[in-house]
């Protein structure tokens, strides 16, 4: 059997687990999602909505959406646009990238009412990522292969490509016909992926090839989820999570399990709570909890967080100081609250220690000061209108992005 007919089978047997209902197809202008595209429309797949994502970060992205547009339209498709307007100043820009396609795609996702998104990730983005992460001395998290379907802001994304070779979906469009576009950022060994991408010829000459090591990274997602589960017996006991999007937990208790366990509640926390779709190094965490062991009572921060006990209670909550108050992708406030309309001429920002002043009441709500520091609030002329759970106002809503399901999953879907 060719390689092009060996595709097609596979991912026959892929997309019959695909729900019904109109499902994004996310395409890059790349041989992987272009071949995603054209193996679900030959499949015959009903309601396809193909979508675009220009993170304008090089010369010719808008080429590669206008590719993308015209591949849609031959297929009769319909095609969105997809803009990252917002370029952070801070941190790792692919990584922001990826975390902005994300959230452009989950946005359009729920405005079209689709049954999810697919991706176009194959076996050797599998095989290039776990080559990646061990370089950097990752652990079972790290190494852990990427999962077929995963939950994003409430939105499900599969890759129903995992099983297949990038090579073998470029002789099937070879084969039909259809065209790709290659992005010159492959062929530039300052990232780390086009590196280990080249290294693979010699790696395959001593048996790793990128089979044995997409094994490795699927064994090491199984050892990952009996760890979540251990995890996440402890959170449904003993973690709340507040309608101030921060998270509360039983710190006896929670001194008593193993560090391995602590440090997954806790990432799990920090990530729930900022959006950030990676966990702090370990010995950042260690630190950290370190101090609450010795009955430190002093406020800690990491990753955008900050760190306290009251009573006999560990909070977690967002770290004012590192609050994003611009409106990002898909209306999204700080990676964690989602925006309504915005009334004319107000702008939001955290609420602060002077919105707290005008709030008054404050303390009536039963929060602490700290927890409601970072909370959206809509603003204008230098004057508090609205801060939804506190002083609400018509017209001005916040509503949190992940709720207690949204924390469950981080153990249980990825």
């Amino acid at each position: 059997m060719d390689a092009p007919d060996t595709v097609a089978g596979l991912t026959g047997d892929l997309f019959a687990d695909l729900p019904d209902g109109p499902l994004i197809v996310a395409v890059s202008g790349g041989s992987d999602s272009m071949a995603l595209l054209h193996l679900l429309a030959e499949h015959g797949r009903k309601a396809l909505i193909v979508a675009s994502v220009d993170h304008r970060l090089r010369r010719g992205s808008a080429g590669d959406v206008e590719f993308v547009a015209k591949a849609a339209a031959d297929l009769s498709l319909p095609f969105h646009r997809l803009e990252w307007e917002t370029h952070p100043t801070q941190g790792n820009l692919q990584a922001n990238a990826r975390a902005a396609r994300l959230d452009l795609l989950a946005g359009l996702a729920r405005s079209k009412r689709a049954v999810g998104v697919a991706l176009g990730h194959t076996l050797d983005d599998q095989a290039e990522t776990f080559l990646m992460r061990l370089a950097r001395g990752s652990g079972v998290d790290g190494l852990s292969a990427m999962s077929a379907i995963q939950n994003h802001h409430g939105i499900t994304f599969y890759r129903p490509l995992l099983g297949a070779r990038r090579e073998d979906l470029r002789a099937y469009l070879r084969k039909d016909g259809h065209g790709w576009r290659e992005d010159p950022s492959n062929d530039d060994d300052r990232f780390d992926r086009v590196r280990m991408r080249k290294a693979f010829p010699e790696l395959e000459a001593i048996g790793l090839t990128a089979e044995r090591l997409a094994g490795t990274a699927i064994r090491m997602a199984d050892a990952r989820s009996a760890l979540d589960t251990l995890a996440l017996s402890f959170v449904d006991a003993a973690v709340e999570t507040t309608p101030v999007g921060d998270i509360s937990l039983d710190l006896c208790s929670f001194q008593a399990l193993a560090s391995e366990t602590r440090h997954r509640v806790i990432a799990a926390g920090i990530r729930w709570i900022t959006g950030t779709p990676y966990r702090p190094r370990a010995d950042s965490l260690d630190r950290v909890l370190e101090s609450f062991a010795q009955a430190d009572t002093a406020m800690r921060t990491l990753a955008g967080c900050i760190f306290w006990t009251e009573a006999d209670r560990l909070i977690v909550a967002r770290e004012p100081g590192a609050v994003v108050n611009t409106l990002g992708a898909g209306r999204q406030w700080d990676g964690r609250w989602l925006i309504g309309a915005m009334p004319q001429g107000c702008t939001l920002r955290a609420l602060g220690q002077d919105g707290l002043l005008v709030v008054g009441n404050w303390r009536d709500s039963g929060w602490s000061r700290t927890r409601l520091l970072s909370l959206p609030s809509f603003w204008r002329d230098g004057a508090l209108v609205a801060q939804p759970l506190l002083m609400p106002q018509q017209g001005c809503d916040a509503v949190l992005l992940r709720g207690r399901e949204e924390f469950m999953d981080m153990f249980i879907s990825r």
